[in-house]
């Protein structure tokens, strides 16, 4: 297998509606200088916008393990669901937020964040995030120019409901090009 083959584009994973629900309430919901890459952890999982993004990253998750099948019983090895230890996704959602000029350089989502905790704690952090297997990104928007997802050397142009979803590792080192013109909204959850 190509590690490209790990990569997966899902069109049409969230509604149109649903996702420009889930900008216009953030907006009103975080003040203006929380608009940064952040968790979902103000925002009340009872809302029906988050909801339905909560079971659509779990329909992602579950098409991935589907279209992947040699990958599957490795991961769930690691994943903790041989062990029913059950997933909370809608603890896991993430804000990712880039106005005009914005973007984020080349980066590994399970270590970076661990490799500083490490070096300022001397120890080993213990959440979730640090130990993920699987990246998942869901796309609230696309009226906007630049802002192009690079991961594993390959560009990807999003579409709004869009997502993708790859596994957390060094193997995928990943990106986002630089916001010319608008804002860029996406959700990212780290799954285990």
């Amino acid at each position: 297998m190509n590690v490209r083959d790990f990569i997966q584009y899902f069109p049409d994973t969230l509604n149109g509606d649903i996702c420009d629900n889930i900008i216009f309430d953030l907006k009103k919901k975080l003040p203006e200088t929380d608009l940064l890459p952040r968790f979902l952890d103000k925002i009340s999982e009872e809302d029906k916008e988050y909801k339905c993004l909560s079971e659509a990253v779990k329909e992602i998750k579950q098409k991935y393990l589907q279209v992947i099948p040699d990958y599957v019983k490795n991961y769930h090895d690691v994943s903790g669901e041989d062990f029913n230890i059950k997933e909370a996704i809608h603890k896991k959602l993430r804000v990712h937020y880039y106005p005009t000029g914005g973007n984020v350089g080349i980066h590994i989502d399970n270590t970076g964040a661990r490799k500083r905790y490490m070096k300022k704690n001397k120890s080993l952090p213990n959440t979730e995030r640090n130990f993920a297997q699987l990246s998942c990104l869901v796309f609230l928007n696309d009226n906007y120019e630049g802002g192009e997802f690079v991961v594993a050397d390959q560009e990807y142009e999003t579409s709004k409901g869009s997502a993708l979803i790859f596994p957390a590792n060094f193997m995928f080192p990943h990106k986002v090009k630089e916001v010319t013109k608008g804002e860029r909204w996406s959700i990212g959850a780290f799954l285990r």
